[in-house]
């Protein structure tokens, strides 16, 4: 199975604080950026290469539409140029907390 995790976390964090999704709670501090993985799945595999498709939800935290804007922007690029594919994006807003959802995919390659 490809973990391309530590690359993500390496990327997103030159933008803001990183931290697995389900570890964020009221004492995180915002800005910042969450993930999680939702799909890691064979492609095509052979006996010393595969192909997986990857996907993973990345959330940014802001206090403001503006910063929202602002780092989601760089978070789009940022995901782009390590070889992912933006698939859907949201919003919510809940306490004045603001948060832009972002869906990527790619696909991954391995030698076994």
């Amino acid at each position: 199975m490809l973990d391309v995790k530590p690359k993500i976390i390496e990327e997103l964090s030159k933008i803001l604080p990183v931290s697995y999704e389900v570890f964020e709670d009221s004492d995180t501090s915002v800005p910042c950026i969450t993930y999680i993985e939702y799909m890691n799945k064979d492609n095509k595999t052979g006996d010393t290469i595969g192909y997986s498709n990857i996907g993973y939800t990345i959330t940014v935290w802001t206090n403001s539409l503006k910063d929202q804007a602002d780092y989601s922007k760089l978070v789009d690029k940022a995901m782009r140029d390590i070889g992912f594919k933006r698939v859907s994006s949201n919003e919510m807003v809940e306490n004045n907390l603001f948060r832009k959802i972002l869906d990527y995919e790619g696909l991954g390659f391995e030698i076994y």
